[in-house]
């Protein structure tokens, strides 16, 4: 998609009462996929060790008359739509990149645990909440709130 859009300009919302910026997309370059792990070069193998899920990426480089801080942007371009998109302004300030990652195919990055009521006894776990039996990906945008479970525990307090 945005192979298509090269030296098209993208409008990049500033604050609510200023003029927004206008950025021309210069290059889209693919980014090398990730190396798979040597797994002969540690000392003890991890048992859950499962390999790195197959990911890509591009890398975005955009041109503009404007000064823009490294931070994250609402873009709006006729043909794609609207996103927002994290760039980082190179030396000069006067070109930004930003860089794409995605995975090929399902994977859960992070899992939070929904805990179930404390085990009792002087048993090994005693005390320690099990995982529940079903897990929902973590995110980081969108309306649906944090599980309760995960903020009522010492550390979803403390952090």
């Amino acid at each position: 998609m945005f192979a298509a859009a090269l030296g098209s300009h993208f409008r990049v919302a500033l604050a609510p009462d200023a003029q927004p910026a206008w950025l021309t997309l210069l290059a889209v370059e693919d980014l090398p996929r990730m190396a798979t792990p040597n797994l002969a070069g540690f000392a003890v193998r991890n048992k859950s060790f499962a390999p790195a899920p197959a990911s890509g990426g591009f890398l975005l480089r955009f041109g503009s008359s404007a000064r823009l801080p490294q931070e994250s942007y609402l873009f709006q371009h006729d043909k794609l739509g609207s996103f927002a998109l994290f760039i980082v302004p190179e030396a000069g300030g006067q070109s930004y990149t930003a860089i794409v990652n995605h995975l090929a195919g399902a994977a859960i990055l992070a899992v939070p645990q929904s805990l179930t009521a404390p085990r009792t006894g002087n048993a090994p776990g005693a005390g320690i909440a099990p995982a529940a039996a079903t897990f929902a990906p973590a995110t980081s945008s969108g309306t649906d709130t944090l599980p309760r479970a995960l903020f009522e525990t010492p550390a979803g307090q403390r952090d």
